[in-house]
């Protein structure tokens, strides 16, 4: 909000900011943290697959329609599904002790 506005910014740009900000509502998930002690490898092995293709596939360099299948099934198969059950568990267990 210290900065000068651009030619073509509108007056009121930062106290609609301001008001923007103000209107905010918390995440109900705010405090939850995740522990990934428990699929450490898995994650490793789904961040592998992800430099893999990720970028090939948001820059259009592969065919979604194509590989997209393929891609899932290694993400499958580096344990991305033990992974969100583990995180679904963490978050279940905090969200019952943060009622």
């Amino acid at each position: 909000m210290l900065l000068y506005l651009n030619s073509n910014d509108p007056d009121n740009k930062w106290d609609e900011f301001k008001k923007f900000n103000a209107e905010g509502v918390n995440s109900p998930i705010l405090s939850f943290n995740f522990d990934a002690s428990n699929v450490s490898a898995e994650l490793t092995a789904v961040q592998n697959v992800k430099e893999q293709y990720w970028a090939a596939l948001m820059t259009g360099t592969l065919d979604p329609a194509a590989n997209l299948d393929q891609v899932i099934e290694k993400f499958n198969q580096a344990g991305l599904e033990k992974v969100m059950a583990e995180a679904q568990s963490q978050l279940d267990a905090w969200r019952a002790e943060n009622k």
